[in-house]
This record gives structure tokens, C-alpha cells and sequence, in this order.
């Protein structure tokens, strides 16, 4: 899963407890990462990972996805997106667009 951006405000409590109970690793972007990560380690989920930028996330999600067999990788972020783009239909574009230049280059 990858998750991050610009924090809002709000109870993140069930976000974080779907992840412990289904996601096999969190790739962590955007200015709240660090932030995450601490909310993370605090419910004691540790198969997460800083990596700051969708494209970063995306080529890693390519490598460690394999060792989990994991079929999907999700776009949660939980976050606004004002830290990266303009909106969040943009970084809902570049991450489909990072994605499908993955499946060409197969």
C-alpha cells in the first residue's frame, strides 16, 4: 500500500488497524511519512517503508511485492495531496500513468 501526502486532521484509528490486519507492507510518501511511520511503530507494524515520492513508491512496490505475493498494490494515502500536486486527481494520474508505463516496459 501506498500511503502519505500533506496530514489532515481526524481519528486515523480504524485506517491503521485495516492496515495491520491486511496490508503486507506500507510504502510511506509525502511530508506526513515520518509522521506515519511513528503511528505505525506505535500499534507495533513495522513492514513499512519512507520513500518519499509516487515514483519512488511505485519502483519499490515493483520489488518487494514478489516477497509478499501480493497481487495488488493500493493507493490509500489518507493524506491531501497539496505536499506533491496541484490535486488529488493528479496524483491519482500519476500513479495509474507510473503504473501502466510498468506494464509497457514488460
Amino acid at each position: 500500500m501506498i500511503a502519505g501526502g500533506e496530514a489532515k486532521i481526524g481519528d486515523d484509528a480504524a485506517w491503521l488497524k485495516t492496515i495491520q490486519q491486511k496490508a503486507a507492507a506500507v510504502l510511506l510518501i509525502g511530508e506526513s511519512a515520518t509522521e506515519f511511520s511513528q503511528r505505525l511503530s506505535a500499534i507495533g507494524y513495522t513492514d513499512y517503508e519512507i520513500v518519499k515520492t509516487m515514483s519512488s513508491a511505485v519502483k519499490r512496490a515493483t520489488e518487494i511485492a514478489p516477497k509478499y505475493s501480493a497481487q495488488v498494490v493500493l493507493l490509500s494515502p489518507a493524506c491531501a495531496s497539496f505536499d506533491q500536486y496541484p490535486n488529488f486527481e493528479q496524483r491519482g494520474d500519476d500513479f495509474r500513468n507510473l503504473c501502466l508505463e510498468l506494464l509497457s516496459a514488460d
